[in-house]
């Protein structure tokens, strides 16, 4: 099974997600609740995939996309930004950061989401 980490704050969120990646997912969720433990559970748990919000406590997402990027042990780990900010600034910078995807939570279901987590897996293997 695939290990996904959600680094996100929203405790209403974070519980659908973690009904949508249950184990009839075919995935392992792990949660980081700010950017501080989202980088520390990067570098332990060394998820297949990094789900990552932007506006974070702690750090925000995109510093911790530039700082898993920066580090040696953690830059091969894909990130998708899950977020609901769509403007072209931050868009623009987590794509130029390494972001592999930028999705905005308000233009998916929970279920298109986790379609989306599947194509991007599959298209790496």
């Amino acid at each position: 099974m695939k290990t996904i980490l959600l680094i996100e704050d929203d405790l209403s969120l974070t519980r659908m997600y973690q009904r949508i990646f249950d184990e009839n997912s075919g995935f392992i969720l792990k949660i980081a609740w700010d950017g501080e433990e989202g980088l520390r559970s990067a570098k332990t748990v060394m998820p297949d995939l990094v789900l990552l919000d932007i506006i974070l406590p702690k750090i925000d997402g995109i510093e911790v996309l530039r700082r898993i990027k920066k580090d040696i042990k953690t830059m091969g780990i894909p990130v998708i930004m899950l977020t609901n900010l769509s403007d072209s600034v931050n868009v623009a910078d987590a794509i130029t950061l390494g972001a592999r995807g930028y999705l905005v939570k308000a233009n998916y279901t929970p279920d298109e989401i986790l379609q989306q987590v599947r194509d991007f897996l599959n298209q790496k293997i």
